[in-house]
């Protein structure tokens, strides 16, 4: 909310009172009044409402249509009992956190055992753009359990920062690998978003590769906004399926939004959100060989496969990645820049007077 600035003290005419001060006396009379109005509150917007240009996201959401006067959930990052085993490396604004591959799961493992309502981030540089533009996400990562880099970018960064991380921890990689620990733990997974068809070939196809992998359930909510009552009965099935393992599919970010905003009644203790990666393990869209992989040019292949939807995106994000290579190499070099200590005396040429 916008305040006013009353610092000076303006005079109107010869002898009148400060603008200041009248504003003072005038608000102590309002407000002894018994019957004076009371101030408005400003308006919350909507949770999923994207403030700014549009972004193009990964799929359709679910969305819940919550009362305008909805409150933010309470931060959970202080009360859960699970803390992170590394203190986070800061990357484009986002706390990373240093670990493996096998370390991801590891935590992830961990997240189930503490039985506490909790998700975790793979975040790429789309994610990051999209942090530096919507505030919102602000608290999404602040309440995460933890967030993991999910793109070479973010490697890069750290590395020139001095500040190295040992892994990219990719989400297309991640659901086979947290499936195949699932199946060998006897951990409960749901399945929840992406185009119709598209979660359960997904279930399908993974429950074949590992034997033994329970699948909790399989929703694919409408591609509109859903109501308060039909969220609600969404995260109760979800509940009440026993879910320790919850892989989403709603989009970037508002699968992060809505995890973060319904985690209390979800009571699931561990959820991400995967993008496409129900896509890729239905064979419904290709993904990239390993030799492209290995060169980190993923996201090449991806844009010709798809330049349309995937063409503005990269377009931002290329964007954003100039504008903070720009700034940080800005600030190093102000680091650099030796300063003179105040009591050096100036050269002659500097006090030469024109």
């Amino acid at each position: 909310m916008s305040t006013a600035n009353f610092g000076g003290r303006q005079q109107v005419g010869g002898n009148r009172m400060p603008k200041l001060y009248v504003w003072d006396i005038a608000r102590r009379h309002i407000a002894h009044r018994p019957n004076a109005p009371k101030p408005k509150q400003p308006g919350v917007p909507h949770p999923y409402g994207f403030q700014g240009n549009p972004v193009v996201n990964e799929h359709l959401p679910v969305q819940a249509d919550p009362s305008p006067h909805v409150q933010e959930p309470a931060s959970a990052a202080a009360a859960r009992t699970y803390q992170p085993p590394k203190e986070p490396v800061e990357v484009f604004g986002l706390p990373i956190l240093p670990v493996t591959f096998e370390e991801t799961l590891d935590e992830v493992d961990r997240l189930i055992a503490a039985r506490e309502p909790n998700y975790f981030i793979t975040a790429n540089l789309h994610y990051a753009m999209l942090s530096h533009r919507d505030p919102r996400i602000a608290a999404v990562n602040r309440d995460a359990a933890f967030l993991v880099a999910d793109g070479f970018p973010l490697l890069l960064s750290a590395k020139l920062r001095g500040q190295p991380l040992p892994q990219r921890v990719t989400g297309s990689d991640l659901i086979y690998a947290l499936c195949e620990r699932a199946a060998a733990k006897g951990h409960r997974v749901f399945f929840l978003g992406g185009a119709p068809g598209v979660a359960d070939a997904a279930a399908s196809e993974l429950t074949s590769r590992y034997p033994g992998l329970i699948v909790a359930g399989v929703e694919v909510p409408p591609f509109r906004t859903l109501d308060a009552e039909e969220n609600a009965r969404l995260c109760k099935r979800i509940a009440d399926a026993g879910t320790d393992l919850l892989l989403v599919a709603l989009g970037q970010p508002k699968g992060e939004l809505w995890l973060w905003e319904n985690r209390e009644a979800l009571q699931v203790p561990a959820a991400v959100q995967l993008g496409a990666s129900f896509d890729f393990v239905a064979g419904r869209v290709k993904r990239a060989p390993r030799w492209i992989q290995r060169l980190n040019l993923e996201w090449a292949y991806r844009m010709f496969g798809e330049p349309k939807r995937l063409g503005p995106r990269y377009v931002q994000d290329a964007l954003f990645l100039a504008r903070s290579a720009s700034v940080g190499l800005f600030t190093c070099c102000r680091r650099k820049k030796p300063q003179r200590p105040a009591n050096e005396a100036a050269t002659p040429s500097e006090n030469n007077q024109p």
